[in-house]
């Protein structure tokens, strides 16, 4: 039996219009009622979360989450940080300066997240965007190098043939210091080594005392397959990309937009 899911929240739990429908709301219940866990395991912030958590119901006592593609593992409820994984402010700060000189004059931009906080140098429209959806007050500064605490992730926001090649530019002075991929066609995202949604899937199952063969793991990108694989069983929607199909277990009939929650729970909990 199953006893805790792991939800990836963009592209699997919402669909296409960004919203959570219904027919997941309510096996979401079901599931809960079961004495299932059930955790957002997503690349935002827990503030960005908490509305779901809300509409989901799952911001009461024994809920918790995973954010920050498993930087930060949390109580839902309580809004306790269980475990916080960083880089280091200097690693940051070397790697904002040359995403900055990759990205140029480019209409890129560059964020900052130190836990919550939300950084930015320099106000362009797409930073904007990202604020506003992301639903996190931004703190405009003279120079990253006023940030004085260690950094939960590096976002770069904007066209995805233009990030395609911050990427390739990237690549070497990324490499062993910290991971880099795309948790959207329009976000690169620069975390700590040791993080990864698997990691945080690990630490979550642990906190709850359950054996990770009775966990399962639900993502559609990139940033989803170390969960994917790291789960008892992994599962990928309809619309997943196609590495991430490839190291699930299960690959869903149901896409976004068609209930995907409830073919995993009347197939694999017995939930009806």
């Amino acid at each position: 039996m199953y006893k805790l899911i792991a939800v990836d929240l963009d592209g699997t739990l919402l669909n296409d219009f960004g919203e959570v429908p219904e027919v997941n709301i309510e096996y979401i219940q079901k599931m809960m009622g079961r004495g299932v866990h059930v955790a957002l395991c997503s690349g935002r912030s827990y503030v960005s979360l908490a509305s779901f958590e809300n509409l989901l119901g799952l911001n009461k006592p024994g809920c918790y989450g995973i954010c920050f593609n498993g930087g930060i593992v949390y109580d839902a409820f309580s809004k306790e940080i269980i475990n916080d994984i960083r880089m280091s402010r200097g690693l940051a700060l070397a790697l904002a300066d040359e995403i900055k000189h990759v990205i140029g004059n480019l209409e890129l931009g560059l964020v900052i997240y130190a836990g919550a906080d939300l950084y930015a140098e320099r106000g362009i429209e797409t930073v904007y965007h990202y604020a506003n959806k992301s639903g996190i007050p931004l703190t405009e500064l003279e120079s990253f190098s006023e940030i004085g605490q260690d950094v939960t992730k590096l976002v770069v926001r904007g066209e995805n043939a233009l990030l395609n090649a911050v990427f390739h530019k990237m690549s070497v002075a990324a490499a062993n210091k910290c991971k880099m991929y795309f948790t959207a066609e329009n976000l690169l995202e620069f975390i700590p080594p040791e993080s990864g949604k698997g990691r945080g899937l690990y630490i979550l199952a642990k906190k709850l005392g359950i054996p990770v063969a009775e966990t399962i793991a639900v993502g559609d990108h990139v940033n989803d397959i170390d969960m994917v694989e790291a789960a008892g069983l992994g599962v990928a929607v309809a619309n997943a990309v196609d590495p991430v199909k490839a190291a699930a277990a299960y690959v869903t009939r149901s896409d976004n937009n068609s209930g995907v929650i409830k073919e995993i729970a009347q197939r694999f909990l017995d939930i009806s």
